[in-house]
């Protein structure tokens, strides 16, 4: 296995694109990562996005130095010449505004590194007039300056945006792609799901199977006190993780239980998803975790669910 981009796993067609890119110096202005959710889309390009930014990368070893300035701006999160674009706050779609925002951006020259580039989340939620605006950018950027399309399917992107962007597919994992990856003795689905979802986020992962045996035992109000004083101070990207990390498990947990027992584990996976939508339709945060937490409460305690 080739040695560039050592963190991306299980996407060699895509890895090798970009080697041959980066080996020639033929990169392309804009690139276009289309795939499935959870692949390594984001993170390739973020991976490639330090790599071009860096000040001291190295042509033999294909890595960026860690040393300089830039590495250690995106190291910290705040390099200024990395723009990422995605959709805002309770919407479901880049809009103009945003596009047009990215445009004046794409204007200032870089200020740490030689190059500047910009990384647009979820690019098929466009509409036409915001890809009509972000043509700006792909036909006039300068040399120096990079876009890459992040998108779970093309056919909503104009054939405009599609000639001017160059593709590099991501297949879906598959489970034995996933499994290689784990330590040894966790290759169930769960523990491929936590691994890939919670990857460098170990503390939210501990919280979240903390708040899982909280939850599997709820039936008395002490219970649910002990839940809210756990997380209750957490953000919504928090409660969206712990969802999808509940919603799994729930649905494992009913394939070997009593008829009794599966009800109830339906009725509280029920709860859960329509507590996932209100956060993705942005329900106030506090609110709708303590409605969430009335409502898994409301009936007799589980045996175990674990």
């Amino acid at each position: 296995m080739s040695s560039f981009l050592p963190t991306i796993h299980a996407q060699n067609k895509a890895r090798t694109y970009l080697e041959r890119f980066y080996r020639s110096g033929k990169i392309p202005h804009a690139l276009r990562f289309v795939g499935p959710p959870s692949v390594g889309k984001m993170t390739t390009a973020r991976q490639w996005a330090k790599l071009l930014l860096c000040a001291d990368s190295d042509l033999a070893s294909l890595e960026a130095c860690g040393q300089c300035s830039s590495c250690h701006s995106f190291e910290s999160g705040t390099h200024p010449d990395l723009i990422t674009l995605a959709p805002a706050p309770g919407k479901k779609a880049i809009g103009v505004d945003e596009v047009r925002e990215l445009i004046l951006a794409a204007r200032l020259y870089p200020l740490i590194s030689s190059r500047k580039l910009f990384l647009l989340d979820e690019a098929d939620s466009m509409g036409a007039s915001a890809q009509n605006s972000l043509l700006k950018i792909l036909e006039e950027a300068p040399e120096n300056q990079f876009i890459i399309l992040i998108c779970r399917q093309e056919e909503t992107l104009l054939p405009t945006v599609l000639s001017r962007t160059v593709r590099l597919p991501f297949d879906a994992l598959r489970q034995d792609d996933l499994a290689a990856l784990l330590p040894s003795g966790q290759e169930d689905y769960l523990s491929l799901y936590e691994w890939q979802s919670f990857q460098g986020r170990e503390e939210e992962a501990a919280l979240c199977q903390q708040v899982w045996q909280q939850v599997s035992l709820l039936g008395r109000l002490s219970e649910a006190e002990e839940v809210w004083s756990t997380i209750s101070k957490r953000d919504r990207d928090f409660f969206v993780l712990l969802c999808d990390f509940l919603l799994p498990r729930y649905q494992q947990a009913t394939i070997t239980t009593t008829d009794e027992q599966r009800k109830e584990l339906l009725r509280r996976f029920g709860v859960t998803l329509e507590w996932r939508r209100a956060l993705e339709e942005n329900a106030n945060v506090v609110l709708s975790f303590y409605n969430w937490l009335l409502r898994m409460s409301e009936s007799s305690q589980l045996k175990d669910t674990r």
